[in-house]
């Protein structure tokens, strides 16, 4: 009886149907001064053609390229720095044209600025328009009237107002120039070369404020007063009231959208039909930093950008994501899990105020609604919320009861709860503080206590609890933090600071620590992902994924956006509707991982980070999840976020790359400039920028130096590069940006430079030493011929004066001794006969020996076959004279066609000496000659079959003394072998 009266209790206590009025959050990223713009004032906002965004301020420009705001002011060149219009001319790229307001024109090209002066009159100085038209006239229009500049010529537009004050210009699709004044405009058309003008009736507050020509050829005109003009041609079409103030600009999307920046916010709408067509309107309540928006753009890759007079720039660039705000949760208490989403689609969240529906109506827009849950007198705080396997809600309340629902689902309005089960604190459950809850797929409950464990409860019939474990039984700690259940019936409980341990059907406990490979042992969050590996978030650890009995940890140091994990989510590998474009398999098999800092997406194949995402970066994600393969949902303790991934189009715009500064040696070089440097200027930084605005983070770059590195480095999200000590020689640099969807640029940026070697090392250099070498070589070859050649008409004149004067002198001695001997008697001579004797033989002697020296001096007798030929005759002779048997073996060629005079007379006169001693001392019969060259040593061998010698014993001749002296002189080998009655054996050898 007593439970029926709990149980009616409780659904009277139950409030339901309360409205929330909190506003959908957009994914707007505000830019200010504290990230680098001039001023937080914005007016104009231009994309070129390079991809920059430029941002006029009344401080002057801003120029964004995804990374970093370059700022230019009147210090920098601008003749004022309140901007008012900005544009690019199309007929010559990258000259931006800006007007000021009291400062005149300016062009900005090549890095600097110049003014552009239109007439003298103050007025012209307060440019409001700029447009340059399809015939590359660029229209000017001011506070003075219009002027036309073209091929570098100024000339006033004649209108009928003196002075008429421009507004606004713009091109229409069939070229007409539509010129907006205060409450006229004016059209003019280069096919006629006339103008015709439009009154527009406009009420006394509304005068003209902007123009627009859309993609279909309309003109739209916004006034002061919120009225909206169509126009189609020349005529009127529709006009509408859409607003109570200014309609700042107008511009459109490829949707067929218009979108309106005005004095309350952006306006939304579409084209047709324009006078019952449905406004959205986005304002603070929605994510803006202020209602006031004065300018827009929708830049190349989709974003929407837009211009506050306050409160900095604004980004919209990803459309996919809502946030809701909650009213903040207790602080002092641990939520887990904070939200859950039911099979229908309604999520279910934790906030200050109760629990919180959100889910998608029949018609596609997103609601929310608050279920309150209190007692008389007090309001009841959640704690946890899950959604079990047969779809009931089960909620839990701080330090209170738990409660399962029933839930009827309705697509126009909230579920309807109907309470099934109620667990009471003090009756079903202990008195303890409660960690989580988690009902498996059997209907039992696995409850988390404070400083008790874990208990099992019987949800069948009656709850009843089944089991208690504890440390004892193996849980890491009494304080678990994260319960999960595999596909295999498996429980897996992370503690506080123990570790995780796996509970079996069977009932067996096993424990993991560090041991066993976990990074960290403080367990937050535990997934199984459809290939069957287990991943667990730590607190201070990283992600750890267990498979194949192994663990491998995924950290910081990988990509990974904290080391703290909170939550872990999943996309199905399998069903994915996948996007077409360059990276679309990057969508499957993703693990969405909650960490201190936000949200990010990894490749779980790879086990590998993927890009940072600025628009996901809101904060501890305590709480996600996949829903149905397109939505990831994200709680914090502040919001709940939804991402339809799926229904987010891939970036494919591909991103400009451009180089924007190169140094050398830490000297800033302009590229322009032909790129020689010397050889010493070899230490080279180039800096670059790809601009891709939709995720700036995700922005990385592949580089390569060929003539280093002939392949593209790993991407990296360094926007510079180093080069040191580079060897002379020619370079080309190139490098590549890629986007978050991985499309790379186009084209890769280059720069081609040279490093030039050092004189010594050039062309020229090496000629010019290579002919002087030369030269030198030929001067020192030519002086030694010279002194050749005078050498040997020296050693000539000298052979020839011993031949003419000397020989002849000791052949007339000779003569002369013979002839007295033969005409005196005998006995007249008596004992003078032995004194004309030897006279004849000294002479003789002397004439042998200076007939020696002649040959040897002679340069004549140089070459191998007159030395051959010498040797082999003298040889010759005299062993015949001696009836001695000879064998003579003399090579027919020599290495050296000739051999010097001093080598070649020692050699003369050893083989003469040898020979010599063979013929008239060794009393032989038979004598070997044999002369052999080896490369460049000649060996002479003589050998007779004589009475040999005692080489120890003296000898009263100088043969064997003279033979040594010179086989010295010649650095010869000499080799004697002979013994009394064995003959004589001598070898020398000797290089030639």
């Amino acid at each position: 009886m007593s439970s029926r009266l709990n149980f009616a209790f409780v659904l009277l206590a139950l409030l339901a149907a309360v409205s929330s009025s909190v506003a959908q959050i957009l994914s707007f990223r505000n830019y200010t001064s504290k990230d680098g713009l001039l001023a937080n004032g914005i007016r104009p906002l231009f994309q070129d053609s390079r991809g920059y965004l430029w941002i006029g301020t009344a401080e002057g420009v801003s120029v964004y390229d995804g990374a970093a705001f370059i700022n230019y002011r009147t210090g920098n060149g601008l003749s004022m720095n309140h901007i008012t219009c900005i544009t690019e001319s199309r007929a010559s790229p990258g000259a931006i044209w800006i007007g000021t307001q009291g400062g005149g024109l300016n062009t900005f090209a090549n890095g600097r600025f110049a003014a552009v002066h239109l007439d003298s009159t103050d007025e012209s100085k307060f440019v409001n328009a700029l447009m340059e038209d399809s015939f590359g006239t660029m229209w000017c229009g001011t506070a003075g009237g219009v002027y036309q500049i073209r091929d570098n010529r100024v000339i006033p537009f004649k209108t009928e107002g003196e002075s008429l004050s421009a507004v606004d210009i713009v091109e229409a699709a069939d070229g007409a120039v539509w010129i907006g004044f205060e409450r006229v405009v004016y059209i003019y058309s280069p096919q006629k070369q006339g103008t015709t003008h439009i009154e527009l009736s406009l009420s006394q507050k509304g005068s003209v404020q902007c123009l627009f020509a859309d993609r279909e050829g309309n003109v739209w005109i916004g006034t002061r007063d919120g009225l909206l003009l169509q126009f189609s041609g020349t005529a009127l079409i529709s006009r509408r009231r859409i607003a109570d103030d200014y309609l700042w600009q107008i511009f459109d999307d490829p949707l067929g959208n218009l979108w309106i920046c005005s004095e309350s916010g952006i306006l939304k709408m579409v084209k047709s039909p324009v006078a019952s067509g449905k406004i959205a309107r986005y304002t603070v309540e929605n994510g803006l930093p202020e209602n006031r928006i004065i300018s827009g753009l929708l830049d190349r890759e989709g974003n929407f950008w837009f211009g506050t007079p306050s409160k900095g720039l604004c980004k919209w660039a990803n459309k996919n994501i809502l946030t809701f705000p909650l009213t903040a949760l207790p602080g002092e208490h641990y939520y887990h899990p904070p939200a859950a989403v039911s099979g229908e689609g309604h999520f279910w969240v934790i906030a200050g105020d109760g629990l919180r529906e959100i889910w998608n109506d029949e018609k596609g827009n997103w609601r929310e609604h608050l279920h309150r849950f209190s007692q008389p007198g007090r309001q009841r705080h959640l704690s946890s919320v899950s959604v079990d396997a047969k779809s009931r809600l089960w909620v839990g309340f701080i330090d209170s009861d738990i409660h399962g629902y029933e839930v009827t689902s309705r697509p126009d309005r909230a579920s309807h709860l109907t309470l099934a089960k109620n667990l009471r604190i003090g009756v079903e459950l202990p008195k303890a503080t409660r960690q989580c809850f988690f009902v498996d797929e059997n209907n039992r409950m696995w409850l988390s206590l404070e400083g008790m464990g874990i208990l099992q409860i019987e949800l069948n019939g009656e709850p009843k609890t089944l089991a208690t474990y504890t440390m004892k039984e193996g849980l890491p700690d009494h304080s678990i933090r994260a319960i999960y259940e595999d596909r295999q019936g498996n429980m897996w409980f992370g503690g506080y600071e123990g570790g995780v341990a796996v509970l079996s059907p069977s009932g067996k406990m096993r424990k993991f620590t560090r041991v066993e490979g976990l990074p960290d042992e403080h367990v937050r969050a535990i997934h199984q992902d459809r290939d069957g590996s287990i991943w667990i978030g730590t607190r201070d650890g990283g992600l750890a994924v267990y498979a194949g009995g192994k663990f491998k940890t995924i950290s910081v140091n990988e990509g990974l956006l904290s080391n703290t994990i909170w939550s872990i989510g999943e996309d199905d590998d399998d069903s994915a509707p996948r996007p077409k474009g360059v990276e679309a398999e990057r969508e499957r098999g993703r693990l969405w991982v909650g960490t201190a800092l936000g949200m990010q997406s990894l490749d779980k194949n790879k086990l590998q980070p993927l890009p940072i995402r600025n628009d996901l970066l809101i904060g501890a994600v305590h709480g996600c999840g996949v829903y149905r393969n397109r939505l990831v949902w994200m709680a914090t303790a502040e919001a709940f976020a939804i991402y339809d991934f799926a229904g987010e189009a891939p970036n494919l715009t591909p991103p400009p790359i451009h180089l924007t500064r190169m140094l050398m040696n830490a000297e800033t070089i302009d590229l322009r400039n032909k790129l020689d440097f010397p050889h010493h200027q070899n230490h080279c930084t180039i800096e670059f920028t790809g601009i891709s605005l939709k995720d700036e983070k995700a922005t990385r770059y592949q580089y390569r130096l060929l003539g280093v590195v002939p392949d593209w480095c790993p991407p990296t999200s360094q926007r510079a590069v180093t080069f040191a000590t580079l060897e002379p020689g020619a370079y080309t640099f190139e490098v590549r940006a890629i986007n978050n969807d991985g499309v790379h640029s186009l084209r890769p940026a280059t720069a081609t430079f040279t490093i030039l070697p050092p004189f010594w090392q050039r062309w020229w250099f090496r000629i010019l030493v290579s002919v002087t070498i030369i030269a030198i070589l030929a001067a020192l070859y030519q002086y030694r011929v010279a002194k050749l050649l005078e050498i040997e008409r020296t050693r000539l004149r000298i052979a020839r004066d011993l031949h003419d004067e000397v020989g002849s002198t000791l052949s007339s001695i000779s003569y002369f001794a013979q002839a007295i001997r033969n005409a005196v008697d005998a006995r007249v001579l008596n004992g003078s006969e032995k004194f004309l004797s030897l006279i004849a033989e000294s002479s003789s002697s002397a004439r042998e020996a200076i007939s020696d020296i002649i040959w040897s001096i002679d340069p004549t007798n140089d070459d191998w076959e007159k030395i051959s030929a010498k040797l082999r005759r003298y040889a010759a002779d005299l062993f015949e004279s001696k009836a001695i048997r000879y064998q003579i073996d003399l090579p027919t060629s020599f290495p050296l066609d000739k051999i010097r005079m001093e080598r070649r007379r020692h050699f003369w006169l050893i083989f003469k000496e040898m020979v010599t001693n063979a013929a008239k001392h060794s009393r032989c019969t038979e004598v070997q000659i044999e002369l052999s060259a080896h490369g460049k040593l000649l060996r002479l061998l003589v050998q007779d079959n004589g009475i040999g010698l005692d080489p120890e014993l003296p000898t009263n001749g100088n043969g064997v003394h003279n033979i040594r002296a010179r086989a010295q002189s010649l650095r010869a080998h000499l080799d004697l072998q002979t013994l009394p009655g064995a003959g004589t054996r001598w070898e020398i050898t000797f290089p030639a």
